[in-house]
């Protein structure tokens, strides 16, 4: 019979014969997670604290906007770079407020090469597109403004963009082909042609088209 999992203060081996794949405990194994130390966030597969591997300049890209929907969610979207740990983040809308910080405990991983949305929470449901982190409704300004993502006492943000909405319902894109170049270039965005609801159009969580 399998053993319920626990947390252990340290980590001797992994046997994938046994119970289906278990980490087994070399130490004491405690009914409760161990404290964290700052910086540190718990570990699923090890079941151990470990450090936060957060994200540099350049390892999260904004890749595209839809500040004035119709009748659905505002949202935007982010093109991981580089594998890093989320905890930490903090998302504004200027450079000097802090409209939602994303303090898990968990390590939360985003892997190269992932679309990762973010959302407001409309009462809507059906029509907003889906989405793996929320924010506060009314953080992006319809019209015009900027998001900028962070990691608390960084000296320089992650990435930043200032956006202009052009249609409602249509969201601002990066082109493809344009990930790694400057995606605060006016040049490098387009609007999206696709629709992902009957009244919006964009591409959530996937890849964008090349802009003409």
């Amino acid at each position: 019979m399998c053993s319920p999992i626990c947390w252990c203060d340290k980590v001797v081996g992994f046997d994938p014969s046994f119970c289906g794949g278990e980490w087994h405990c070399g130490g004491a194994c405690v009914e409760s997670r161990p404290s964290l130390e700052p910086g540190q966030c718990y570990d699923e597969s090890t079941h151990l604290p470990r450090d936060i591997k957060g994200p540099a300049t350049g390892d999260l890209i904004i890749s595209e906007v839809l500040a004035d929907p119709v009748d659905s969610a505002q949202w935007f979207e982010v093109y991981v770079n580089k594998t890093v740990d989320l905890n930490g983040l903090q998302v504004n809308n200027n450079p000097d407020n802090v409209d939602g910080v994303y303090a898990f405990e968990d390590c939360v991983v985003a892997h190269d090469g992932d679309y990762l949305v973010f959302a407001s929470v409309t009462p809507l449901g059906a029509q907003d597109p889906p989405y793996d982190f929320s924010f506060s409704p009314g953080f992006l300004h319809p019209l015009a403004g900027g998001i900028w993502l962070k990691i608390a006492d960084a000296a320089e943000p992650i990435d930043f963009v200032e956006y202009r909405t052009t249609t409602p319902g249509v969201a601002r894109q990066l082109s493809s082909d344009k990930l790694t170049a400057d995606n605060n270039v006016e040049g490098n965005w387009c609007d999206a042609t696709q629709n992902y609801d009957t009244k919006n159009k964009g591409t959530p969580g996937s890849v964008n088209r090349v802009c003409p």
